[in-house]
């Protein structure tokens, strides 16, 4: 064998054996501090990065970026969803509205659903990936990534267990209703006739679930798991509402997602007031 041809086999397999670099679009991030999860998914190479500061600045490349400017930099290409990859690099003890804004710009013309979030763990960065819903019809409409839509309710009548969880202090899971009713489903509207005393309307209707569960409340995951994971419950085809004020952190916001992400089969739809 030739000098040569031991010289390109030594490359091919020092070329093996080597791990691939961190996506280039790792160079655009510019915030030295992330969130810290224990794991998270790998980096989507054609994302679309945005930095978001705690004074609710969005920048890129160092550049402040309008709406418009946001906008332009993943138009929608057809009449469907958005699925061009939405990395936020954002600061952690930034208010969550300070994201609520760039999102509100992302999911409006531009359609995006595809969304994730840049973290820290113990082998490197990753994304969370954050589930976002569309307003396609009736009932619920999310995306994950770059996954299919999952729908939930918006025909029928068929009642299922709703959790409505937000974040608590350092992320915690906090259980503030468990209820059973059709999905996505509203009220009727009751319009009092003139001169009817308030004492003598209908009360709005109570959808509180009447089964058995631990006091509402912060809860653990294993909390959690066991609970969803009893008969009675799974007969609902259980799902949770996670709410989402906008005065958390960013950080208490991303360690509760990361939580209720390690639950199997469980969807679960963030709820963001919209800016008034």
């Amino acid at each position: 064998m030739n000098r040569f041809l031991k010289v390109l086999i030594a490359i091919a397999i020092v070329g093996c054996d080597s791990k691939p670099g961190p996506p280039s679009v790792l160079q655009e991030a510019e915030l030295k501090n992330h969130v810290t999860l224990e794991r998270a998914d790998p980096i989507d190479p054609m994302s679309v990065l945005f930095t978001v500061h705690q004074d609710g600045r969005v920048t890129w490349k160092g550049k402040s970026l309008t709406p418009e400017e946001m906008a332009a930099r993943a138009p929608r290409r057809t009449s469907e969803v958005n699925l061009t990859p939405i990395l936020i690099d954002a600061a952690p003890d930034a208010p969550f509205h300070v994201v609520r804004d760039l999102l509100a710009v992302l999911t409006g013309k531009p359609g995006c659903v595809n969304f994730a979030f840049l973290v820290s763990t113990p082998h490197g960065p990753g994304e969370l990936v954050f589930p976002m819903q569309a307003e396609r019809g009736m009932g619920y409409h999310l995306y994950e990534g770059r996954s299919g839509e999952k729908h939930i309710g918006g025909t029928g009548t068929t009642k299922q267990i709703d959790m409505v969880v937000s974040a608590g202090k350092d992320g915690q899971i906090v259980v503030g209703e468990i209820n059973l009713r059709v999905p996505c489903s509203e009220p009727e509207i009751y319009f009092p006739k003139a001169g009817e005393r308030p004492e003598y309307m209908p009360k709005p209707p109570n959808y509180s679930w009447n089964g058995s569960h631990p006091p509402l409340g912060t809860w653990s995951l294993e909390m959690l798991k066991s609970f969803l994971a009893r008969r009675d419950v799974l007969e609902h085809s259980p799902y949770i509402i996670f709410k989402i004020t906008t005065q958390e952190h960013v950080s208490e916001v991303l360690r509760c997602l990361a939580t209720l992400k390690l639950l199997s089969d469980i969807v679960v739809l963030p709820e963001i007031p919209a800016k008034h």
